[in-house]
């Protein structure tokens, strides 16, 4: 009789627990990276046979091919913790991807005339930091509901092959570096107070908030994706990068370069001047032919960013 009451009491409080409204729209670019350690123990399997390929989806595009391992109810506005949880939940909605920031080769700096090749078996590892820690939920329930995994991979890009300083670049000062592809999930989170009497257990006053948490996309066989490039820069000033004409076209993408005014001067350009006259000023500029082979005519229809939160491939080049 005592345990029916208790029951009873357990499932009215349950029942009892109000959708609780999100803060806002689901956001469309990621403020959240994604980051951390909780012990091998804890960390789930590795998911590197992932959903979202770059190579088949368009950078910076809604992807609703990865099926969620919990679905939002928008009805009900919820995405249900379970207690076993930590009443935490993740309920993802959408994926994307871009590029992240470059991460430079060490001791691959080039001067003009020397031989600057990334050799096979040159490695470099991959830090991926948070740019803020305020996700509702931890990082383990994140991987466990997502088709993503959202832990510190620890994780090296490793060249595979000889890559010999591109012919057009033999006359500058550069470096190489990597630029990982980053998959973003984009989602509701929802975490509650955990409340147990006896064997009843359930979660109460359940917040939940829409979210978008970033990581760097694995290869099936575990390495980092992304692509591995020349930077051209000033022998002057190494800090300085030469213009957009002497970068490979992925160094223009929003938010790659260290240096902010490379992007900057090729939009602007090409806003001014289109895109033909804007590569070939550059090109006269710098003295040099354009190191990555662009299609004019199928670039010419260039449309500049209108200001407006997520981007897409404004850069007149198809990856």
């Amino acid at each position: 009789m005592l345990l029916n009451r208790i029951l009873m009491f357990a499932a009215l409080a349950v029942s009892s627990v109000a959708a609780v409204p999100l803060d806002d729209d689901l956001p469309t670019t990621s403020s959240i990276f994604a980051r951390g350690r909780t012990g091998k123990e804890e960390k789930p399997t590795n998911k590197t046979n992932q959903c979202l390929d770059p190579e088949k989806v368009p950078i910076r595009t809604e992807f609703y091919g990865c099926e969620p391992v919990r679905k939002f109810t928008r009805n009900g506005g919820r995405c249900q913790p379970n207690w076993y949880h930590g009443c935490q939940a993740y309920c993802e909605m959408y994926t994307w991807w871009d590029y992240g920031r470059e991460i430079p080769f060490e001791e691959s700096t080039c001067n003009p005339g020397e031989r600057c090749n990334l050799r096979n078996g040159m490695a470099q590892d991959i830090t991926f930091k948070n740019t803020s820690n305020t996700s509702l939920i931890q990082m383990k329930i994140l991987s466990y509901y997502s088709r993503f995994n959202f832990f510190d991979p620890n994780m090296e890009v490793e060249v595979a092959e000889y890559r010999p300083r591109p012919r057009e670049q033999e006359n500058t000062c550069g470096y190489w570096t990597f630029v990982p592809h980053l998959l973003h999930s984009c989602g509701v989170t929802s975490r509650g107070q955990r409340e147990r009497i006896w064997l009843a257990a359930w979660c109460s006053a359940i917040k939940a908030r829409s979210e978008c948490v970033a990581t760097v996309r694995q290869t099936p066989d575990g390495q980092p994706s992304g692509k591995i490039m020349f930077v051209a820069t000033d022998c002057q000033d190494r800090k300085k990068r030469l213009g957009f004409c002497k970068q490979d076209h992925t160094y223009l993408e929003k938010g790659v370069s260290f240096d902010p005014s490379v992007r900057k001067d090729w939009l602007d350009a090409v806003e001014k001047h289109g895109v033909q006259k804007a590569w070939e000023k550059c090109q006269r500029e710098h003295d040099a032919k354009s190191p990555v082979d662009i299609d004019l005519e199928t670039a010419v229809d260039f449309d500049p960013p209108d200001g407006s939160g997520k981007e897409t491939d404004q850069s007149g080049f198809n990856p």
